[in-house]
């Protein structure tokens, strides 16, 4: 039986690395190809590479991976990206739309960005790991490298839009499993 790895790599940024990856990863979704399995390829790399650049701006991170039947990962997959979707109280960019949404909020809190790369691929990828600089380091630097057949992906960051802010204490509540990269 054919086996599928559904991938979810999340990490936290701090205030100084937020307003350029909001704007390049807007631009790049503006620009994705993610109708074909190359297109898909081609943006989680460049996606992978683009984190990867600012991964001394991290903060917080998790990466975890599930292996899955042909009729278990698409539902599996789906719901993990509804469920990132759905932490954030206003969602701004799909794939399918084009024009975010604008949203009036607090813009002098200097803000984090949580940017969550979930793929799906054929086959068993190599392990991956984000619980500390060197592993998320090597696990960007994989996927940036990565040669596989990926069949779906989302990148969903939040918040996406510059005016929108998200504090710490936010992020942590929103997202408590991700692990500290300092502690």
């Amino acid at each position: 039986m054919e086996q599928f790895t559904v991938r979810r790599l999340s990490v936290g940024f701090g205030p100084a690395a937020r307003p350029a990856l909001q704007r390049d990863l807007d631009a790049m979704a503006a620009t994705a190809d993610l109708t074909t399995d190359e297109g898909r390829l081609a943006a989680l790399r460049a996606v992978a590479a683009r984190l990867a650049a600012d991964a001394p701006g991290a903060t917080h991170a998790l990466a975890v991976d599930a292996l899955r039947s042909l009729d278990d990962a698409p539902p599996f997959f789906d719901a993990m990206a509804e469920e990132l979707r759905s932490r954030y109280p206003v969602e701004t960019r799909r794939n399918e739309v084009t024009t975010p949404a604008t949203v009036a909020l607090d813009a002098t809190v200097p803000g984090h960005l949580v940017v969550s790369v979930v793929l799906g691929a054929v086959g068993a990828l190599r392990s991956c790991a984000a619980g500390d600089r060197a592993s998320l380091g090597a696990t960007l630097t994989a996927l940036s490298a990565l040669d596989a057949v990926v069949v779906a992906l989302e990148v969903i960051w939040s918040p996406s839009l510059e005016t929108d802010r998200m504090s710490l204490d936010a992020m942590l509540t929103r997202y408590p499993e991700l692990t500290a990269l300092d502690a």
